[in-house]
């Protein structure tokens, strides 16, 4: 697999050209390169989803990455000082990011569609594409979260034998 990525200078020339909106973050460089092969199979697994959105009428879509959601929550729960701990609190942050809070921590997935349904209103999909090296606890927690669950065809039978032995009931999709 051949991974390519925006240098810093290819970022600049985007903003500098506006070929991209100036409140879109447009990343360079790799966070972690050593999650990189997770990465392309999430943008994999995002076209996958996003067509199926606007097949079905959704538009104007907003992708949320993991770490773009926890700088987002973590920002939030400071500024609740000392009630950050709060279960009601707690609660509250993660219903205006669109998450839910399993075993008292607000669980974040790999990553967050946003977008507007036929209807006129905001809906959120949370996508986590599990691996091979899961522990059975990450995969309970990921489901108990209600996200939407991918993994690669040669992992998804061990993930659900994962799940039926903690009696969960969540669908785990293939790439």
């Amino acid at each position: 697999m051949q991974i390519l990525t925006l240098t810093k200078a290819g970022q600049r020339f985007l903003f500098h050209q506006n070929l991209v909106p100036k409140n879109r973050p447009i990343y360079h460089g790799f966070v972690k390169a050593k999650e990189a092969r997770h990465d392309a199979s999430l943008y994999r697994v995002y076209q996958k989803v996003a067509r199926q959105i606007v097949r079905d009428g959704g538009k104007n879509l907003r992708v949320a990455l993991d770490f773009e959601l926890k700088k987002n929550v973590y920002r939030d729960l400071a500024k609740l000082g000392d009630d950050k701990e709060h279960p009601g609190r707690k609660s509250d942050i993660a219903q205006v990011h669109g998450l839910t809070v399993v075993n008292a921590r607000i669980t974040v997935p790999d990553l967050q569609i946003e977008y507007e349904t036929p209807e006129g209103d905001m809906a959120r999909v949370n996508i986590e594409l599990a691996t091979k090296h899961y522990r059975p606890r990450q995969m309970e927690t990921k489901a108990r979260a209600g996200f939407t669950l991918y993994a690669s065809s040669q992992d998804v039978d061990r993930l659900r034998r994962v799940l039926n032995d903690r009696e969960l009931t969540a669908e785990i999709l293939s790439i």
